[in-house]
């Protein structure tokens, strides 16, 4: 596995995250680690890893163990915004 660091948000870059392009593709929430893995796969692309995903994720795995309790939960506020979104777009649809 390879040891490259990968670069991860600041928190203010996590409070600035897209919530209606995060909700896009999905139907159901998305807890807080896979907001997470989805930006560190995303990330480790970029900086042109070229290993399998399972790798990644479990390179992601140990880094989210790392992160400090505050980054974790902007990623779990996150996600809380992302499945209100959800939630919304659920009940407007169910009301068509």
């Amino acid at each position: 596995m390879e040891t490259l660091k990968i670069q991860m948000p600041s928190i203010s870059e996590i409070e600035k995250f897209d919530i209606g392009e995060l909700s896009k593709n999905y139907n159901n929430p998305l807890n807080a680690f896979f907001l997470y893995r989805r930006e560190f796969t995303k990330r480790a692309i970029a900086s042109g890893m070229k290993i399998k995903m399972t790798e990644i994720s479990k390179m992601a795995s140990k880094s989210w163990k790392n992160e400090p309790r505050k980054v974790k939960n902007n990623y779990m506020k996150v996600s809380r915004k992302v499945d209100d979104l959800l939630h919304l777009q659920r009940k407007s649809r169910a009301r068509l």
